[in-house]
């Protein structure tokens, strides 16, 4: 703990001096980190949602009972993983170092057309923000249990460009987390079908693994579901959590961003 700490003020003082040193104009990257799984480097993102808690996805950690991460002023740090939801796609993560909360989301409808916004490390270039519209709120089966088991997840669909290094990252709506970006429609299946996990279902989660989580999640159901027309029939792409392209496949199927 010594020498990590010992480092961090070594990182702080250097980057001072730089001309690419990350200011924080927006305080939402300051609720953000990196998540590195060291077995096989992969990386994702999370977020605070309490000053020693990070949310990402599951299947970012899957059964790792620890990880390395980074904060945005490039201190290091670890986390012990303390709750998963497969179904979801969510797990928390107990953290060493204190970070900065983000703020949800409380209405109960979410208007589409919305300028939202995901802060995460596309393909390994950490801290990046990308910006799309809310394009609908729909229910599909979860992406993790073979044939869909389990009762549907709701999604916030968006068109704003999401990468693998994006998985577990907030979406926002301003500075309220309106979703947990997950997955989205391979590149050459389709363009902008990216989807984030709802943050009702993000709510309820953390209500029931969180003690003393203030949110009422109940309250804050979604109402607006966006009717289409009959989707195909998905499955979790095999490929293993990482910040390089997934394998080409030759039907359409969701790959879950990490």
């Amino acid at each position: 703990q010594e020498m990590l700490n010992d480092k961090n003020k070594a990182i702080t003082k250097l980057e001072a001096g730089r001309f690419d040193a990350r200011p924080l104009n927006d305080s939402r990257f300051g609720n953000v980190v990196a998540v590195y799984v060291a077995a096989n480097k992969a990386l994702g993102s999370g977020f605070f949602v309490a000053p020693d808690v990070v949310l990402t996805n599951w299947h970012v950690v899957e059964d790792k009972p620890f990880v390395e991460m980074k904060m945005y002023d490039k201190q290091e740090t670890f986390g012990k993983v303390i709750a998963k939801d497969v179904r979801l796609d969510l797990a928390l993560i107990k953290v060493q170092t204190r970070g900065r909360p983000v703020r949800f989301y409380s209405d109960k409808t979410l208007d589409l057309g919305k300028t939202v916004e995901a802060i995460g490390h596309p393909r390994g270039l950490e801290f990046s923000i990308t910006r799309g519209v809310v394009s609908a709120v729909r229910r599909h089966p979860s992406i993790n249990l073979s044939g869909g088991g389990g009762k549907d997840v709701l999604y916030v669909q968006t068109d704003t460009p999401t990468n693998p290094g994006n998985s577990g990252g907030p979406l926002f709506l301003g500075d309220r987390v309106v979703g947990v970006n997950t997955w989205g429609l391979k590149k050459d299946t389709a363009e902008g079908l990216n989807f984030a996990v709802h943050y009702s279902e993000v709510l309820e989660f953390l209500s029931e693994h969180l003690p003393g989580f203030q949110a009422q999640a109940e309250e804050r159901k979604a109402e607006q579901l966006t009717d289409a027309a009959p989707s195909p029939s998905f499955s979790r792409s095999p490929s293993p959590v990482s910040p390089l392209p997934l394998a080409v496949t030759s039907s359409p199927r969701p790959r879950a961003w990490a």
